[in-house]
């Protein structure tokens, strides 16, 4: 399981040369909480989450979100351009 102890595993996420695919925990953090949204359920103090959205480098936040590739994916670029 990729959920050990309250936080991702890391390890579990890992390119063929050894880094860590920011994008995929992102992506299974995206998962993960809209799952919670549409199932809620009660927690527990011996379930604590720990994990925090700062454990995922800044690099990568702007990298996925921020950068003229990532408006293109997003289609904000093409909304601009459409109203210009």
């Amino acid at each position: 399981a990729r959920w050990k102890g309250g936080t991702w595993d890391f390890s579990q996420f890992k390119k063929d040369d050894g880094e860590t695919d920011w994008d995929a925990v992102i992506d299974a953090e995206v998962l993960r909480r809209k799952w919670h949204e549409q199932r809620p359920e009660g927690s527990s103090f011996e379930e604590e989450i720990t994990f925090r959205l700062s454990e995922i480098p800044t690099w990568v936040w702007i990298k996925r979100f921020h950068l003229p590739q990532a408006e293109l994916i997003n289609g904000r670029a093409c909304m601009v351009g459409y109203t210009m």
